[in-house]
């Protein structure tokens, strides 16, 4: 029996606009870990990649094992010695579901360790309930675009294929900001009339993307239903967004809680990513910029040789 695998999980941005915690597309840029299972008892973690210094536990609040420790729990057999290698491409703090990913890991390792498979839909529920994001979790698990709603004690979801051609552009300034600080400058209520304009430009997105509608992303993308009040948070929001659509993006939007801003774009993505780098630096704020594909596949594993 084979005792090692690798699992790989991709990052993910969140809302696209007007997507509010409900709309994400998968990033190829790459959560791995590595399982290997020997005698004895116990587990240790070696970290690299992003947040291999002193930005995460590795300890017990690591929510790779966290995550994998909440679905061994549920068995009363051992499991041996593990010995996990976990390497994450993902900017923390940053928008990009380092999170999720992370959790979508250590579940998904669980999983494998305990039944040699991995039920997607568990993997779903598990992550939302764990880190809370279900426009996270979602794509990490199902690649591509996913719409998905939590209601009546689970997760709905679908996902949708990326159109050919496109690119993300993924700007990382070189501050932080952490979730719970974007979401407590969100109001409680809201104008109908901004209430009305999300809800068009969400069904907007979600058609364009599903009928292949590029030329209308830059609609679609525009959002006034959290990022004008996080504009506090994350300096020049709207100058780089706009600097973005100037040179060619087909739409632009904070990911997730930010800081980072996401362009989708074509063959000018370089000049994208370069165009909205130089107007932090204006600002005397320093970034630098991606460009990615998007991740058609979500979770994946596979099981190696000794």
């Amino acid at each position: 029996m084979k005792d090692t695998f690798r699992i790989t999980v991709p990052a993910s941005s969140a809302n696209l606009g007007p997507g509010f915690d409900c709309l994400g597309v998968a990033i190829g840029l790459h959560h791995q870990l590595t399982v290997h299972r020997g005698p004895g008892t116990g587990t240790t973690l070696h970290r690299r990649g992003e947040g291999a210094g002193e930005e995460l536990p590795s300890g017990a609040d690591n929510l790779v094992l966290t995550a994998l420790r909440s679905v061994l729990a549920e068995r009363t057999c051992g499991f041996g010695h593990l010995t996990l290698e976990s390497t994450s491409r993902i900017p923390l703090a940053s928008g990009l579901g380092s999170s999720a990913a992370a959790v979508v890991c250590g579940l998904a390792a669980g999983m494998l360790l305990a039944d040699r498979q991995v039920d997607l839909e568990r993997l779903i529920a598990m992550g939302t309930a764990m880190e809370g994001h279900p426009d996270n979790i979602v794509p990490c698990v199902a690649g591509g675009f996913t719409v998905a709603v939590w209601a009546n004690g689970r997760v709905e979801h679908i996902r949708l294929d990326p159109p050919p051609g496109i690119r993300a552009v993924l700007v990382i300034p070189s501050f932080g900001v952490s979730t719970r600080a974007a979401r407590a400058v969100l109001p409680h209520e809201i104008p109908r009339v901004d209430a009305v304009a999300n809800l068009g430009r969400a069904a907007l997105l979600t058609a364009a993307i599903a009928a292949g509608r590029l030329d209308c992303l830059r609609t679609a993308m525009r959002d006034c239903l959290h990022e004008p009040y996080r504009n506090v948070l994350i300096p020049g929001l709207e100058a780089v967004c706009e600097s973005g659509r100037e040179a060619g993006a087909l739409g632009t939007a904070l990911s997730g809680a930010g800081p980072s801003i996401i362009a989708l774009a074509g063959h000018d993505a370089e000049r994208v990513g370069a165009a909205m780098q130089a107007c932090w630096a204006r600002m005397s704020i320093a970034a630098r910029y991606l460009v990615l594909p998007l991740a058609a596949t979500g979770v994946a594993w596979e099981w190696m040789d000794n």
